[in-house]
């Protein structure tokens, strides 16, 4: 706010950087999306002309992320208790079959959690356009009829909740309380069916 536009340099950047780091206790994945929209933004100026030259903009390096996903008896507990009773503790989760199936069909597919909603069916295949899609490319899901029937009664329960931010946030927060229930480990979050997904087939072709 205090430094026209045109006269920002690197030690500017580096000290927003800094700043955000260690004041906000930002990760590096929030830094380099907000690095991304800030060179965006030098790039629009100077195609507009509103400055001659942009300063460079680094990303942060970020170590690859940690691989989390449910073991064999992990998987085996989330789909096979029935968490709709009571514990000892009065805990309990309201239409627990539904959600043991939407599980299941994340870790059969690796859908991200928002691709359900997302989707056109077609036939046997669930459509992600570039658009919705994370890469912003076209992504082509393999259902079988079991998974068309749960996505459509995800998108009902999402069109009663009038809210998909919401009901995917729901489901986080259910998948949450299942692994509370089940004694899983913390670190376990609905986008580890993601990576269950990803590990199984690495097995299944033999690490590819």
């Amino acid at each position: 706010k205090t430094i026209p536009i045109a006269q920002l340099k690197p030690k500017h950047i580096r000290y927003y950087i800094e700043e955000y780091s260690s004041s906000l206790n930002h990760s590096v994945t929030t830094i380099n999306i907000q690095l991304r929209n800030i060179n965006t933004f030098f790039i629009w100026l100077v195609e507009q002309d509103y400055i001659e030259k942009m300063p460079k903009i680094n990303q942060l390096r970020v170590d690859e992320a940690e691989v989390k996903y449910l073991s064999e008896r992990d998987i085996a507990l989330l789909l096979r208790s029935d968490l709709s009773k009571r514990d000892s503790e009065g805990r309990f989760i309201k239409d627990w079959n539904h959600y043991q199936k939407v599980f299941s069909m994340y870790i059969q597919t690796g859908m991200r959690r928002v691709e359900p909603f997302l989707g056109t069916i077609n036939g046997q295949w669930l459509d992600i356009p570039p658009s919705e899609s994370k890469t912003h490319k076209k992504r082509t899901i393999k259902i079988d009829d079991a998974n068309i029937e749960i996505v459509n009664e995800m998108r009902e329960k999402a069109y009663t909740r009038k809210n998909l931010v919401n009901e995917v946030r729901h489901l986080s927060n259910v998948f949450r309380r299942a692994r509370k229930m089940l004694g899983l480990n913390d670190e376990l979050t609905l986008h580890s069916l993601r990576h269950t997904f990803g590990c199984i087939r690495r097995l299944q072709t033999n690490g590819n």
